[in-house]
């Protein structure tokens, strides 16, 4: 589990993720940027910015040690309405205690304001962190975006009934 060191460049890191949902960062294209990606609907960022509102803590942890073959990344996620989600699975990337730092990520309004590790990221390369940081503000988004897909993806034409179905045979 996370220790008691606020870093203050991951807090830095993870606003910029933030962020960079909407038109991305560097060469990477925002997930929620309707332009590139036609699903999307216009408003998904402004509505995954209310999400990040609603979110109070995240900690990330392995749930098992380096040499399990199915030790996905997790996260633990409690709202501001004291909602508590557990050992959300934060992405497909395996979890490698060598590599990755545990976190408690705190959030206010919609930023984070605090991130505290056992610090063991400093002796790390920084794309470990980067990493981490991905596929945590992944994982969080994803977890509003399956529950609530109408705030983020255009609706979808309804399935026809069986009876509709074959009456067009």
């Amino acid at each position: 589990m996370p220790g008691d060191q606020s870093n203050p460049k991951i807090v830095a890191l993870f606003n910029e993720r933030l962020d960079g949902l909407e038109k991305g960062h560097g060469n990477e294209t925002g997930e929620l940027d309707s332009s590139w990606w036609p699903g999307i609907i216009p408003q998904a960022a402004a509505n995954a910015r209310l999400w990040f509102g609603e979110v109070r803590e995240v900690v990330t942890h392995c749930r098992y040690g380096t040499s399990y073959k199915y030790n996905w990344f997790l996260f633990d996620l409690t709202l501001a309405d004291g909602r508590v989600f557990r050992d959300q699975i934060a992405g497909t990337e395996k979890c490698n205690d060598e590599y990755d730092t545990a976190m408690r990520v705190t959030f206010e309004n919609g930023r984070v304001v605090d991130v505290k590790t056992d610090g063991s990221e400093l002796t790390r390369p920084l794309d470990n962190t980067r990493r981490g940081v991905k596929a945590t503000v992944t994982g969080v988004l994803r977890l509003d975006m399956t529950a609530r897909p109408d705030r983020y993806y255009w609706p979808t034409a309804p399935a026809p009934t069986p009876a509709e179905e074959w009456s067009k045979l």
